[in-house]
């Protein structure tokens, strides 16, 4: 049974992880939407994004859903958009229709079928009588309803929409099985079920099951109906069919009811509720509290009977739900009477009998409300009068008080100078708490300052060290792993820094995602098991045998685990053990945690590490998580530590939501606890994330417990830049006030490019703007101008608009990446980084660069946008194009005119267009003539001897020459080749 249950569960989870997958691309899709809404100029555009808004929100949110059919109402019938008017009328008509407002729905409908009628839209019609038809039956109008229904039969039979035909060969169905007519709803059911089987409509195939579920329900055939439901629900999960799942759940849930299996029925309701919730349907969660009270009433439940049916009844009167309503007031009434609360079960009689009237008056529910209020007033009114008669009493009362306030008064004046005091002294701790706050400010901008500045000497111990392993002697090997082993370990201490300072400043914040914790932990675990082995220490540990799906922070987590473990590890001698156990808590389970853990919100976990190290005495346990802090302070102590690590896992596992505790005994060893909630109630809905969760980079700077394969850094075959001309080879500026990583970052490229270094931004955008490099590399904390600053200078320039630049900083969050990439940067690593990745970004970018002159060079027709990069380039490249072509005719038009007009340098117009074209101003030129003579080629405009005058050329031969060496081909050959 236990076995069954936790598969059971398992396929729960599984199933909710999807859910929550899809729910994530159903808000995408919406984001999608309404960011193109916000760009759209045009009306009738649009109209057409806002009646898709209305279809994502129709179920989830109906009154959402009315706000954007309502608008592109508005924007139809003021830009005359007779499509957008009937759709958006048709839209209106289905929210009232699901509002319960039969008469607007109604008008509303019709209305949109006379505008369809106009545009001769005859599945607009179709639909619009189809939606008339379920007015009407819901009103129990059987008569005209399939008198409607039959109306769009016919229409659709001539458009043979097959689609269109099974939904209404549905209707009947639904219709005959309202009339008790159940050998006739099963045929048109049938016919319905056919169709979409012909054309595997699935979705189609899955509300035929559930409603021949229907009808097996009614007639109490109850085998028949559950395999048609459970058809339908496979058929639902399948396609995701989230509504369809909920639906067919709750009808489940009818079929045990009916069934007197209680219990069964609860399962099936209570888990539609839950897709409800998740859904945000009011009127499928209204329904679900209704079945699931009606389901304790008949258990004999009464409290909880009463519990979900005044909930039901809450959200059906908020949105306006009558059939439940009446459903709930049964409920209410029935459920009330055997409670022995006769009087409110007569109230809920009196309502459910006026509700449950075919035709129900509103008007007698207000006069009941009325009456109500009225009692309510007289009730008020005797109890003032009651009052009036008491006062006479009261004013003795208070003659005999006005002594007693005498010596209140001297009292009050006496606790006012106590207050006073207390006041001063409130004053005095706050100021106090107020330079403290500023001292501890201080001190973590101190750590984080001195920690960004370690990642620049680690850049470049790291960097000539990867180096040298890839290239050192079998002898060298060992020595120079020890040293990056040694950097690594101090760039992870200063990681911690970084972290701890972050949390004094409160700007370290928790990003939570579902994923499979089980797995996730066994990742990380794994990787202490060689180190363990190297030790020769016995390292276990558990898991349990199914996965737990859970919100958790990757990083944070396995910070905290790494801490624990390589502590325990550190301390346990040889031949020790070490254990890792990771335990699952339910909220049944979580009863038998003492007090402080059961606290924790929703269903947790529990990591254990056990080790058979030394233990911590009594007198340091209390002091184990204080920063800082040290068990053994001697100066010749058995192991090394900064006393960061415990007490950094500690704020983590509390900003987790989490609790952590320790056991030891000296001697014996130690034992650390961590529980952590696992639900998404107990996270903020700042701390959820929807993406996946990102890697942590602790296996990077934290000490190399394995081997790890180092890649070789790609080498540039030095004869193939030696026989590059001076001109090809491609410019690096390297604009940083590290003179040290300069030589580095020079060592990286030195056989690829020519290397232009400068100390500031101020220097570094004077270089750039005289030389005009192919790419920038530069720092962003710089002295006169940061990196900031000069990305922004050199974006604007038009000389230097067009220039790749790549930021270089210590600073690595998020919130700095987005800083420096906002400012027009065309990318961004963090110090310490890899040699071979810096080189392959490079690359990259120069690739790119690359790519778009050679497009350039094969268009014929020219388009600045297709080569620039930035709005600067293009503004610039069109500036030149425009200059040039309304210059074409004349054959004087050279370089010199061009610099004049464009106001740059020879060699800075030069190397622009060799940057964004790979053509010189020259070339550039001829190029713009020729490819707009192959235009009027191509347009036979006029003959060659006239085009080549047209463009500028003195001689027909050079001109062929030219063309011939564009094109590969003769003008003549590329006349014919466009006539064909």
């Amino acid at each position: 049974m236990i076995k069954s249950a936790n598969s059971y569960l398992f396929i729960f989870i599984i199933f909710n992880l999807f859910i929550l997958s899809s729910i994530a691309q159903d808000t995408i899709k919406i984001d999608s939407l309404t960011i193109e809404l916000s760009k759209t100029q045009e009306d009738s555009s649009k109209v057409e994004i806002l009646l898709k808004l209305f279809w994502e929100y129709r179920r989830s949110n109906p009154d959402r859903a009315l706000e954007y059919a309502n608008q592109s109402l508005e924007l139809s019938q003021s830009g005359d958009y007779p499509k957008g008017i009937a759709h958006s009328l048709h839209n209106i008509g289905i929210i009232r229709k699901i509002q319960g407002n039969y008469e607007m729905a109604s008008n509303l409908l019709q209305e949109a079928k006379n505008n369809y009628e106009k545009i001769h839209d005859t599945i607009g019609i179709v639909s619009c009588l189809t939606d008339l038809g379920d007015i009407f039956s819901k009103q129990n109008n059987y008569q005209i309803a399939l008198e409607h229904f039959d109306k769009a039969r016919k229409l659709v039979i001539k458009t043979s929409n097959k689609e269109k035909l099974s939904r209404i060969y549905n209707k009947f169905g639904g219709i005959y099985n309202s009339q008790k007519q159940y050998a006739k709803a099963l045929e048109y059911h049938q016919k319905s079920l056919e169709i979409n089987k012909e054309m595997d409509f699935k979705l189609g195939m899955s509300v035929n099951y559930n409603n021949i579920g229907n009808v097996y329900l009614v007639l109490k055939q109850y085998s028949s109906a559950t395999e048609n439901y459970l058809k339908s629900l496979e058929i639902k999960r399948e396609i995701n069919d989230r509504f369809g799942i909920a639906s067919t759940l709750n009808n489940l849930g009818l079929i045990f009811s009916d069934q007197e299996n209680f219990e069964k029925a609860l399962e099936y309701h209570n888990e539609a509720l839950d897709k409800y919730k998740e859904l945000g349907d009011k009127s499928g969660i209204a329904m679900c509290m209704t079945n699931i009270a009606n389901d304790y009433l008949l258990s004999g439940n009464m409290p909880l009977a009463v519990d979900f049916a005044q909930n039901g009844l809450i959200l059906s009167e908020e949105i306006n739900l009558k059939r439940i309503q009446t459903e709930t007031y049964r409920i209410l009434s029935e459920a009330f009477a055997e409670l022995n609360q006769f009087k409110k079960a007569y109230k809920f009689q009196k309502l459910y009998k006026i509700y449950h009237d075919s035709t129900v008056n509103a008007e007698v529910v207000r006069q009941i409300t009325e009456m109500e209020s009225k009692y309510e007033v007289e009730k008020k009114e005797k109890e003032i009068a009651l009052l009036n008669s008491e006062k006479e009493k009261q004013e003795l009362i208070m003659q005999k008080q006005q002594s007693q306030r005498n010596l209140m008064l001297g009292l009050t004046m006496l606790v006012l100078v106590v207050l006073i005091f207390l006041f001063w002294g409130y004053r005095n701790k706050q100021k106090l708490n107020t330079r403290l706050k500023e001292l501890n400010l201080t001190k973590s901008r101190f750590f984080a300052n001195i920690s960004h500045e370690f990642r620049t000497p680690l850049t470049l111990l790291l960097g000539p060290l990867e180096k040298l392993m890839s290239s050192s002697t079998q002898e060298n090997t060992d020595m120079i792993g020890m040293m990056h082993r040694n950097a690594t370990r101090l760039l992870f201490l200063d990681n911690q820094l970084l972290d701890l300072s972050k949390l004094e400043a409160g700007k370290l914040s928790l990003k939570v995602s579902r994923s499979d914790i089980t797995q996730a932990l066994k990742g990380m675990v794994m990787s202490f098991q060689s180190f363990a082995e190297k030790k020769k220490i016995n390292f276990k540990y558990l898991f349990p045998d199914q996965e737990i799906q859970a919100f958790f922070d990757h990083d944070k987590l396995e910070k905290i685990v790494y801490n624990l473990l390589s502590n325990a590890l550190k301390f346990t001698p040889e031949k020790g053990q070490v254990m890792f156990e990771l335990s699952f808590f339910s909220n049944k389970k979580k009863k038998k945690l003492p007090t402080r853990f059961r606290k924790i919100t929703g269903q947790i976990i529990c990591i254990t590490v056990t080790d058979t190290g030394p233990g911590i005495a009594k007198e340091d346990l209390s002091h184990i998580f204080d920063r800082f802090y040290q068990v053994d302070s001697r100066h010749n102590r058995n192991s090394e530590g900064t006393g960061l690590g415990l007490s950094l896992s500690k704020e983590l596992v509390e900003l987790h939501h989490g609790k952590i505790s320790v056991g030891s005994e000296l001697g014996k060893g130690s034992n650390f606890k961590i529980y952590l909630p696992i639900d998404k109630k107990a996270f903020e809905t700042n701390e959820i994330v929807d993406d996946k969760e990102e890697t942590s980079d602790l296996s990077t700077l934290a000490i190399n417990l394995q081997n790890q394969e180092k890649i070789k850094t790609p080498e540039t075959d030095k004869d193939t830049v030696a026989e590059l001309s001076e001109e090809d080879i491609l410019q690096i500026l390297l604009v940083e006030d590290n003179p040290d990583m300069r030589l580095y970052i020079r060592d990286c490229f030195n056989e690829q490019f020519n290397i232009l270094e400068a100390a500031d931004g101020k220097s570094g955008f004077e270089t750039a703007t005289n030389e005009i490099p192919d790419i920038i590399i530069s720092d962003l904390m710089m002295p006169k101008m940061d990196g900031i600053e000069l990305c922004n200078k050199l974006k604007t320039d038009e000389r230097t608009s067009h220039i790749p630049v790549i930021l270089l900083t210590a600073l690595s969050s998020v919130d700095d990446r987005i800083r420096g990439l906002e400012t027009g940067a065309d990318d961004y690593i963090a110090k310490p980084f890899n040699r071979e990745e810096l080189v392959t970004r490079v690359n990259n970018l120069t690739d790119q660069r690359r790519l778009l002159r050679e497009r350039f060079g094969k268009e014929v027709k020219i388009q600045a946008k297709d080569i620039a990069v930035t709005s600067a380039d293009e503004k610039f490249l069109n500036k030149l194009i425009s200059y040039i072509e309304n210059n074409l005719a004349n054959p004087d038009m050279n370089v010199d005119s061009l610099i004049e007009e464009i106001n740059l340098s020879r060699s800075q117009l030069h190397r622009k267009l060799k940057a964004l074209t790979g053509l010189s101003a020259t070339e550039f030129i001829r190029t713009i003539r020729l490819k707009r003579a192959a235009q009027l080629l191509e347009q036979h405009h006029g003959t060659i001897a006239e085009t080549v005058y047209a463009v500028g050329f003195n001689s027909l031969s050079y001109f062929s020459k030219c063309f011939q060496k564009q094109f590969n081909m003769t003008p003549k050959e590329y006349i014919e080749l466009t006539k064909t």
